[in-house]
């Protein structure tokens, strides 16, 4: 039984091959230059936008941040900023800095929801620091 389980899951046996390649994927890359300050405006404005409720924000070690929210069907989405430091970058984070963001949709990934998502993030980051 474990064989044909498995065998379903990577889309032989009859199996949808065509969702078994999101299964347990990384969500969607990509990477703005970002203010720290404007991270928590940029998820608001995505959050009302896509009708998702922020469950969590957590700082992590190594100028990470992390965002959990909920979408209005009940889905899980995760959406993390990892600033890159430039060797000779001063320490703090209230100028822009390329930042590295991931965003992920579901249990399993739901690729076009995430690159509008994504895309949306990064627009708003711009807009935010053209308002500075």
């Amino acid at each position: 039984m474990g064989a044909a389980l498995l065998a379903a899951c990577e889309g032989g046996a009859g199996g949808g091959g065509a969702r078994s390649e999101n299964l347990l994927r990384p969500g969607q890359h990509g990477e703005a230059a970002a203010e720290w300050d404007d991270l928590d405006a940029a998820v608001a404005h995505v959050a009302d936008t896509y009708s998702m409720a922020l469950v969590a924000t957590v700082d992590e070690p190594g100028d990470v941040r992390r965002y959990d929210l909920v979408t209005n069907t009940d889905e899980p989405v995760r959406i993390t900023f990892r600033a890159r430091r430039l060797d000779d970058a001063p320490d703090d984070l209230d100028d822009a800095v390329p930042t590295d963001i991931e965003v992920q949709v579901g249990v399993f990934g739901e690729a076009a929801r995430e690159e509008a998502i994504l895309r949306t993030l990064r627009d708003r980051l711009v807009w935010l620091r053209a308002r500075d």
